[in-house]
């Protein structure tokens, strides 16, 4: 979870409501369920979604930022921004160490030490 202040620094927006409040995911505003989202909007196209009220906190472009979400992030190159999102709530993939059972190897294959081998 991120707090919208820390967010806004990170990707050099401007914090419009309650920096205090925590998100875990980035999302479409189609798809934004909730109080832990953080609908991302690129253009006035989507700005229509965010009217619906389920949404609470956006990343929104300078320019459309007038819309009824209590928490926003205005920014000026919204495409740079997801860029840096997607860095920001990056999660990393956990490999198991040794050999899947589902692994097909040769049976003349040698395996290094440490190697991990998934299905």
């Amino acid at each position: 979870m991120r707090a919208l202040e820390e967010i806004a620094k990170f990707i050099g927006g401007e914090m419009r409501g309650d920096g205090s409040v925590s998100v875990a995911r980035v999302v479409h505003p189609a798809v934004a369920q909730g109080a832990s989202d953080l609908a991302f909007v690129l253009s006035s196209e989507e700005a229509s979604v965010l009217s619906s009220g389920r949404i609470l906190n956006a990343v929104v472009p300078a320019g459309i930022e007038n819309l009824p979400i209590p928490n926003q992030i205005v920014v000026s190159r919204p495409r740079l921004v997801l860029a840096k999102l997607t860095e920001l709530f990056e999660r990393p993939v956990h490999v198991a160490a040794g050999i899947h059972p589902w692994a097909a190897i040769d049976p003349t294959a040698s395996v290094g030490e440490g190697t991990s081998i998934g299905p």
